[in-house]
């Protein structure tokens, strides 16, 4: 009985909309009713839900019962965008819930074409400041679209990113994560300075998008083998030395294409 007087306050509490409801429903189950709520948004409340049972510390005849994480095959899509660069420059990366920090570090250096050369940091946009740990994962983190992320990358130029929730959804067993579906315009390179930017010496713009978001799912793929542990399906020898050729003429032009 303790236990479902936890586990009932816990859905309780994240229930915000006054029109929702949570009720028992049989013996130790539960009905929640979200009325006029999208997929995202209901996603979105049970992740809060899965996260504040998974801190739940229950006592049990002088043993603490210590809920498990339940792990679901979610995927994220996140608007990345670089600030402060005068243009649009960002990138829509789809890539699992259960992600790390560090991860997302090295996919964001492989989806604006650097090579970690510079220290970098996450926090909490405004009003919160606290950094957040590389072991974090993104799931315990961002739940909603108000649940921004900036990423700063080598402080002497203080690269920002924002970093935005745009959906979440099911992963597809067909498609290899995490992977780029959208780009917009050009990153300044390792030696670029925002004075380039400023006095006109660099032009970020880039009319064909669907090439930029190729050169980093190529670059994301090799990510997927050495980085990441996940590896890509199915190619052979000639093949991969078809992507590594590719890498090679993306990085000799710098990344411009």
């Amino acid at each position: 009985d303790k236990t479902l007087v936890e586990v009932k306050n816990v859905l309780s509490a994240c229930i915000l909309n006054e029109k929702d409801w949570v009720a028992r429903y049989g013996g130790d189950e539960f009905l929640i009713c979200l009325n006029n709520t999208a997929n995202e948004e209901a996603y979105q409340i049970s992740e809060r839900i899965r996260s504040k049972i998974a801190q739940l510390e229950i006592p049990m005849q002088n043993v603490i019962l210590k809920t498990k994480k339940v792990v679901f095959q979610m995927m994220f899509e996140l608007r990345i965008t670089l600030l402060d660069v005068d243009i649009p420059v960002w990138r829509d990366i789809q890539l699992d819930d259960d992600t790390t920090f560090s991860d997302l570090h090295f996919i964001l250096q492989s989806a604006f074409n650097w090579s970690d050369l510079h220290p970098h940091t996450f926090r909490f946009a405004q009003p919160h400041k606290d950094t957040l740990a590389e072991a974090d994962r993104l799931r315990d983190h961002i739940q909603g679209k108000d649940d921004k992320i900036i990423y700063t990358y080598n402080m002497e130029e203080n690269w920002e990113h924002e970093i935005v929730l745009q959906k979440a959804f099911e992963a597809k067993d067909d498609v290899l994560y995490p992977r780029c579906v959208r780009a917009e315009n050009l990153a300044p390179e390792e030696d670029h300075t925002r004075l380039d930017i400023t006095d006109g010496t660099l032009d970020l713009a880039y009319k064909d998008s669907g090439e930029i978001a190729k050169a980093i799912n190529e670059e994301l793929a090799y990510l997927n083998v050495s980085g990441l542990g996940e590896g890509l399906p199915g190619l052979d020898e000639d093949e991969w030395v078809a992507l590594d050729d590719d890498e090679d003429e993306w990085e000799d032009d710098g990344g411009h294409i």
